[in-house]
């Protein structure tokens, strides 16, 4: 399925398991780039792995979500 999204950047929460995992790895096969977050830090390295040997895609930023939502804020533009 061609959603015309490729190219485009995405961040998928909990994206270590279930719901949020089979959404990074769809929005992978599209060709979206992706920032990945969840809470540990362990099952979203394997995520990030299996997504990117399944899809070619890399992962951009991966990272638990304490983390990203630092990031977010130091860089929350007004």
């Amino acid at each position: 399925m061609d959603l015309g999204i490729k190219g485009r950047k995405g961040i998928v929460g909990g994206a270590s398991t279930g719901l949020g995992r089979a959404c990074a790895l769809a929005l992978a096969r599209e060709g979206v780039g992706l920032t990945i977050v969840a809470r540990t830090a362990a099952n979203i390295e394997s995520a990030a792995e299996e997504i990117s040997s399944e899809t070619g895609v890399r992962i951009r930023h991966q990272s638990n979500t304490r983390d990203m939502a630092k990031y977010l804020l130091k860089t929350k533009t007004g």
